[in-house]
């Protein structure tokens, strides 16, 4: 069951990109990674959504925001190849690791989260830029 769900992880996130790699830019202001980041996140196969976002912020740095936009976890995170990688931990202790596709021509992230250092074994997550 856990490397099906792995498998079924990893098609959603070629999909994902090979779509978005025929997009060409049509003249929309291409967005930046650093800023606050809006969605929504979901565990395993439940169907539910949860609210979801981080800040990311300059010199590697990351925060999870709770609705109120206070911060309720701290962290690092890097890009590379439009790919971001980040690993964070609550105020409470529990640790977390993010990975998404930066999609800067549609303004959005779209990847996996995971407990600890895994960022496939939690589920899938989407955001949004947030206008300031």
């Amino acid at each position: 069951m856990k490397i099906s769900k792995i498998i079924l992880i990893a098609a959603v996130a070629i999909t994902g990109l090979a779509s978005c790699s025929k997009d060409k830019n049509d003249g929309r202001k291409q967005t930046t990674i650093e800023g606050v980041w809006v969605g929504s996140y979901g565990n395993d196969a439940s169907g539910n959504s949860y609210y979801f976002s981080l800040n990311i912020k300059a010199g590697g740095i990351i925060d999870e925001l709770n609705s109120s936009g206070q911060k309720i976890g701290q962290g690092t995170w890097e890009i590379g190849n439009d790919i971001l990688v980040a690993h964070y931990q609550r105020s409470g202790g529990s640790k977390y690791s993010v990975l998404a596709g930066f999609y800067k021509d549609q303004g959005k992230l779209l990847g996996n989260w995971g407990y600890g250092d895994s960022a496939t074994n939690g589920g899938i997550w989407q955001m949004t830029k947030k206008n300031n």
